[in-house]
C-alpha cells in the first residue's frame, strides 16, 4: 500500500506508513464515534460537538471524526467553521473523496465560488463519475456565469444518472439562458411531469411558451404566479 503522504510503498497489512508514520487507511468508526452520533441523534448537539472536538485534538489523524465535526457545524449553520474540518481533514488524507465534496458545498454556501469549483474539480479527478459533484459544479459554475462549462457538468451528471431531476431542471434553466430555447423546453416539461407543482420550472415554461406566441400554454403555466395575475406577457 502506497502512503499518500510520502508515496512509500509499505506491506498491506500496515495500519501506518514505516516511513513517516501517517496512516495508511482510515479506521472504522470506535466507540467515541459511536457515542458522539448517539447524541447527536438525541439531539444533544453540544455533547456531541466537545466529543468529536476532543477525538480531533487526541487523535488528529481520525479523518473520520473531522467530518462528522464539519457535518455537525455545517447543519447548524457555521459553515466556514464547518469548511475548515473538511479542508484539515482532505489536506491530511488526499484520496478522501466525499470530504473534498462536503468542502466544496461548505465553501458554495460561505459565498466561496472559487474555492467551492476547486473542491468539487478535485472531488471528480478522485471519482469522475461522483454524479453529485458534477451537479454541484455545475450549478457553482452556474453562478458564476459559466454558461457553457455548466451545462457540460449537467449533461454528464445526467448521463451517469438520468433520473436525478435537478438536473433536467438547471439543464432547461441554462439552455434557456443560452437562447436554446427548444432544447431548454424539453428538459423542463421533464422535470414538471414529476414536480407538478414546482413553481419555479412553471414561470420558466410560461415564459417559453409566450416568447414562442403560444399565449393558451403560457396561460397554463403562469395563472397560478400572483406576478402574473394582471397578465401574460407578450413577446415581438
Amino acid at each position: 500500500m502506497r502512503c499518500d503522504r510520502c508515496q512509500q510503498s509499505n506491506p498491506e497489512d500496515n495500519k501506518f506508513c514505516g516511513e513517516c508514520g501517517f496512516p495508511l487507511r482510515e479506521r472504522v468508526p470506535d466507540e467515541r464515534i459511536l457515542k458522539a452520533l448517539e447524541h447527536q441523534e438525541k439531539g444533544d448537539l453540544e455533547a456531541a460537538r466537545v466529543l468529536l472536538r476532543r477525538i480531533d485534538k487526541e487523535d488528529p489523524w481520525y479523518f473520520t471524526a473531522l467530518r462528522l465535526l464539519g457535518d455537525l457545524l455545517y447543519h447548524e449553520g457555521q459553515v466556514e467553521k464547518s469548511a475548515e474540518c473538511y479542508r484539515k481533514a482532505g489536506e491530511g488524507n488526499s484520496q478522501f473523496t466525499d470530504v473534498w465534496y462536503d468542502l466544496g458545498i461548505a465553501q458554495y454556501h460561505a459565498g466561496h465560488m472559487l474555492e467551492a469549483r476547486e473542491s468539487y474539480e478535485k472531488t471528480l479527478r478522485l471519482d469522475p463519475e461522483y454524479h453529485a459533484a458534477h451537479y454541484r459544479l455545475g450549478i457553482t459554475l452556474y453562478h458564476m456565469g459559466n454558461l457553457e462549462e455548466a451545462l457540460k457538468e449537467f449533461k454528464e451528471c445526467l448521463l451517469l444518472t438520468p433520473e436525478f431531476a435537478m438536473a433536467n431542471y438547471h439543464m432547461g434553466v441554462v439552455l434557456c439562458r443560452l437562447g436554446r430555447y427548444k432544447e431548454g423546453r424539453q428538459y423542463l416539461e421533464q422535470y414538471l411531469d414529476n414536480h407538478p407543482w414546482d413553481a419555479p420550472a412553471k414561470y420558466h415554461l410560461g415564459m417559453i411558451c409566450a416568447r414562442e406566441g403560444e399565449q393558451d400554454c403560457a396561460e397554463r403555466y403562469l395563472s397560478g404566479i400572483p406576478e402574473f395575475k394582471t397578465g401574460i406577457p407578450k413577446f415581438g
